[in-house]
């Protein structure tokens, strides 16, 4: 799945959750990855995570494509588990974990531009860290389009086919073209900003802390997700 995708899924939503202010958001997000880390039920876990489905659902989100995307980061997390000691049990939870703080981020970037979360992030970072943040995320989808079309000119010229020595010889010289790709991307961002008077910080609108109506709802769930793992001990 390319990533552009949730892009456009955080800027085409209507719902309420959409609508929310980008700073209820982002503090639900701060409450539910504080209560996932306190949290030492799987069944505390288990209740967050089913209500983070659950508003992938209100906010009209392919919710199965969501949560398989964030299955894949809390794989990871299950190299860590299988070397911890205290049998099954810290294994379950370390992947419940895993899955649900990864999820908990998805509903943010799904629902909410990314322009409006860097320009949160702008207000807790340094200025250099958060400009480089920006355009990183920015030009990260200019280079997926990029290695997408070289390799689709690699099959069109019937140059690829999986497993053989030759497409993984081909396969690294386009992994290599669109390194290339960046190196001159990131020379010409620079030179961009430059010829615009940038001085040390890109400029960001405060839209992202309008808050409105909407932002019971988010603040609901995180203060809930908190309570929920107090109770459940």
């Amino acid at each position: 799945m390319e990533l552009a995708q949730i892009d456009q899924w955080a800027v085409g939503g209507a719902s309420a959750w959409h609508r929310a202010s980008t700073l209820a958001k982002i503090l639900s997000t701060t409450l539910l990855l504080g209560a996932v880390i306190v949290a030492t039920d799987w069944r505390a876990l288990a209740a967050i995570y089913a209500a983070l489905f659950l508003i992938l659902a209100f906010a009209r989100l392919p919710v199965f494509k969501i949560a398989l995307i964030a299955a894949y980061p809390a794989l990871f997390s299950i190299l860590f588990a299988l070397s911890a000691t205290g049998g099954i049990g810290i294994v379950v939870l370390i992947f419940a974990r895993g899955c649900t703080a990864a999820l908990a981020m998805l509903l943010l970037i799904t629902t909410t531009p990314y322009v409006e979360i860097f320009a949160a992030l702008g207000r807790v970072l340094p200025a250099l860290i958060a400009d480089g943040l920006f355009a990183t995320y920015r030009a990260f989808f200019i280079l997926l389009e990029t290695f997408a079309r070289l390799v689709t000119s690699v099959r069109l010229r019937g140059g690829y086919s999986r497993w053989k020595l030759k497409s993984m010889t081909q396969m690294a010289e386009v992994i290599g073209v669109t390194f290339l790709h960046a190196l001159d991307l990131a020379e010409q961002s620079h030179a961009a900003l430059h010829l615009r008077g940038y001085a040390g910080k890109i400029p960001a609108s405060d839209k992202w802390r309008r808050v409105n109506a909407n932002d019971g709802l988010p603040v609901m769930l995180g203060v809930g997700a908190v309570v929920v793992t107090l109770l459940v001990r």
